[in-house]
């Protein structure tokens, strides 16, 4: 089933918001039919509270369309990171980290966890994929790598709601 088709076939965002998390999870997870079904029975009858919003990120990092990671993270496990998301989704990326900035004697490991995901937000943006992260008002960050046109279908479904999902 392509649930992404048949919703915005049937009026998309006009619908219920309980379709919002399936919508969500069919362009975060490229439409694997597991996680929009999951999503969309774990949302079916509470569609604007956090229940929901936590449903799809935890559903999306059980399909591993989704990874959690501190807000204090190494470099390395960041790269490691999005490295498994590119492999999850197959996004042809081979993601660099220009650090051509970082004063003599720093290095990538003095870089905090934020700047660290901007760096290699820019990065993938400028190659078509969008590293973004669910807000779940948290010192953690649920990270997701998409498509940019995916990611764009995203924030447009997420606007006027509680939810966001922006990106580095």
């Amino acid at each position: 089933m392509n649930f992404l088709k048949n919703f915005f076939a049937e009026g998309g965002a006009d619908k219920p918001l309980d379709n919002l998390f399936a919508a969500l999870a069919a362009l975060i997870s490229q439409n694997d039919g597991r996680a929009v079904e999951e999503v969309a029975t774990l949302t079916n009858g509470h569609p604007q509270n956090m229940e929901s919003w936590f449903a799809l990120a935890n559903v999306l990092k059980k399909y591993g369309y989704a990874r959690e990671i501190e807000w204090k993270e190494e470099i390395a496990d960041i790269l490691s990171v999005v490295e498994e998301l590119k492999k999850k989704i197959g996004a042809p990326l081979d993601i660099k980290l220009d650090i051509g900035f970082l004063d003599e004697g720093e290095d990538a490991d003095d870089l905090e966890t934020e700047r660290a995901l901007t760096l290699i937000g820019v990065w993938v943006v400028e190659h078509g994929y969008t590293l973004a992260h669910l807000d779940i008002d948290s010192d953690s960050y649920v990270l997701c790598l998409l498509p940019n046109n995916n990611y764009l279908q995203c924030e447009n479904l997420l606007e006027g709601t509680y939810f966001s999902m922006p990106p580095f």
